[in-house]
């Protein structure tokens, strides 16, 4: 017996409608909706896999990265480092601050010296000055000679580079231990606390003397900025005009005051300290007849965080860094010498600075578990959130406080409390790691690891690791060669960090491999929806699988498929035993002429699917 009823009702309901006719009266369902499928066509009727890549143009005016075959395994290039550490992530838009990743930093390194644009090698090894057991270890260099704090004991040597210099003890200085070391180039100032401030004149030697400008000039910190001689004395501020002289420039209203540092930049003479939890800096001038300081005025106008404590200041070329117990900062002051302090570097406990050239280094404590020394901030580099560049640098394998650093004959040194004096060598670091943080592609799902390239010249091997976002590194092998693909096991993640370990000539230690380009490949592992290509056949009268007759209502069913057309609503598609939740993308009605026994046309309705 046939179907007279038609079949009028909506097609979306707004649910994911289902039919319990499909296999046993009809092939599919559309919302619920049986239909016959038009099998006259061979192939109309077929699923086809959404494209995993968009197609694209090269626009630029040269070829470049972005003219390679994007179904070709997907590329990620470094090609120079200079802009340092700090970047977790390459290709993050936005983060902390929201700051845009670069394409020449990196997230971290020891041993690698990544100053040179284009291109990463390997900085020099460290070896023992002075060895020493005291915790003040304190570097000065005046005239022709490197000074340390020791003790109580003030030392010097004219020569630091052999691997054992000659130290000469200056004995004639105060039976206290000394808690501060300033050179004015021609002498040596020191501080004692509870003792009078001393000096020691370059040309002698042997001169040790207390100052006598003052009584009370028991000096907690000294400093030497716009060539005035600065001493902390509890909540007061000294300007130290000669050997047997000191003015007074002004005492701090908070009797607990604590002043850490003294440092110029701009037109101003910078003064640091602290009352508990409060910090500040202030600035002052000199008077119209130069001869004395002005009171000075609050300088740093915002940058520290909620109980940010200032530990220390270091001012040169054209800016100020700022060492605090959360980390150090940088500050470049505006035309009023007023200070805004950039974002934190989160290097804990630096007390040791030192400026040469273009960069100023850093105490960088205990940076790992074996090594303490020294990093790097290069100025001339600094984002718009007012960092400059930065990256580990010469290393000491001990662990300590790192309390001073000074250059001496082209020399960098550093001191480490408790373990003694460093120097770096004209030996290359035996090996030298750089990771290069996390990249992603800009894409969530999962990729596959197939390659890693490094492309290096000179002496020397380079090792290439490779870890997950979830993962450790896992080695990949060693490259002899100046351009060789490390194979990746077919490593699936989201994300994939690589890690490069430079390893200096096995004959020549003062040589070792210069790496200019580091390459990872992957393919993206994408699990990609479909698309279904249907022909829905619309006949006024038809039959189901068995051979009945049923009426369908031609326009009314054509009008509900153009309003899932036009509603992008998800609905069920059904196919036999297997359903799949859709957006109807396309529609095509193809009628055909009328029977002149109908009422009107019927037809072939081709239908375009997406799985969702």
């Amino acid at each position: 017996m046939g179907i007279t009823a038609t079949f009028t009702e909506p097609l979306f309901t707004g649910t994911l409608a289902g039919s319990s006719e499909i296999g046993v009266r009809f092939p599919v369902a559309l919302n619920g909706k049986p239909h016959m499928v038009d099998t006259r066509r061979e192939g109309e009727w077929r699923h086809v896999s959404v494209p995993l890549l968009r197609s694209q143009s090269d626009q630029s005016v040269s070829p470049g990265a972005q003219s390679v075959n994007p179904e070709d395994l997907w590329r990620s290039s470094i090609t120079s480092w200079h802009r340092g550490a700090g970047q977790t992530w390459r290709n993050k838009d936005a983060g902390e601050l929201g700051e845009v990743s670069s394409p020449y930093q990196f997230n971290a390194s020891v041993g690698v010296d990544v100053w040179g644009e284009g291109q990463i090698g390997m900085l020099n090894d460290t070896e023992s000055k002075l060895a020493s057991v005291s915790v003040n270890l304190d570097l000065g260099v005046a005239g022709g000679f490197l000074y340390v704090a020791d003790g109580q004991t003030l030392k010097r040597t004219a020569d630091v580079s052999p691997a054992s210099p000659s130290w000469t003890s200056i004995t004639t200085t105060p039976a206290q231990t000394i808690v501060g070391v300033v050179s004015t180039g021609a002498d040596i100032y020191l501080a004692y606390g509870s003792a009078a401030t001393a000096y020691v004149s370059d040309s002698a030697g042997t001169t040790g003397a207390a100052l006598t400008g003052s009584a009370a000039l028991n000096a907690d910190v000294l400093g030497y900025a716009k060539g005035r001689l600065m001493a902390g004395v509890g909540p007061a501020v000294w300007n130290i005009t000669s050997t047997s002289a000191a003015t007074l420039n002004w005492t701090h209203p908070d009797a607990g005051w604590t002043w850490v540092g003294f440092a110029d930049a701009g037109d101003s003479v910078f003064m640091a300290g602290y009352s508990g939890e409060r910090s500040e800096i202030y600035r002052t001038v000199a008077e119209p007849d130069g001869t004395s300081l002005t009171v000075p005025v609050a300088a740093l106008t915002s940058g520290l965080a909620d109980g940010e404590v200032i530990t220390g200041v270091y001012g040169y070329l054209v800016g100020m860094v700022i060492a605090t117990n959360k980390g150090i900062r940088f500050a470049i002051p505006d035309a009023n010498d007023n200070l805004t302090a950039g974002r934190l570097i989160p290097v804990l406990n630096s007390q040791a600075f030192e400026g040469q050239d273009r960069f100023t280094w850093f105490g960088w404590t205990n940076y790992d578990g074996d090594r303490t020394g020294l990093g790097r901030l290069d100025p001339s580099t600094i984002s718009a959130d007012g960092r400059p560049a930065y990256a580990s640098d010469l290393m000491a394998g001990a662990q300590g406080t790192v309390t001073s650093a000074a250059t001496f004959e082209g020399v960098t040194v550093f001191s480490v409390s408790g373990v003694g004096v460093f120097g770096e060598t004209t030996d290359l670091v035996s090996q030298a790691t750089i990771d290069m943080g996390l990249e992603d592609y800009g894409l969530v799902e999962d990729k596959v690891a197939r390659a890693v390239i490094a492309r290096f010249t000179g002496e020397g091997t380079v090792d290439a690791h490779i870890r997950s976002v979830t993962g450790g590194f896992v080695a990949l092998g060693t490259n002899t060669e100046e351009l060789t693909d490390f194979a990746v096991n077919s490593s699936r993640a989201s994300a994939f960090e690589v890690r490069l370990v430079l390893n200096r000539s096995a004959t020549d230690s003062t040589a070792g491999p210069t790496v200019d380009q580091e390459i990872l490949k992957v393919y993206p592992a994408v699990t990609t929806t479909r698309f279904i290509h249907v022909p829905l056949r619309i006949w006024e009268t038809d039959r189901d699988l068995h051979g009945n007759e049923f009426p369908t209502d031609v326009r009314t069913a054509v009008d509900n498929l153009w309003g899932l057309r036009n509603s992008r609503a998800v609905v069920q598609w059904q196919e036999g035993a297997q359903s799949y939740s859709v957006i109807l993308e396309d529609l095509e009605w193809r009628p055909t002429p009328p029977d002149p026994s109908l009422q009107g046309f019927q037809g072939t309705a081709y239908v375009k699917m997406k799985e969702l």
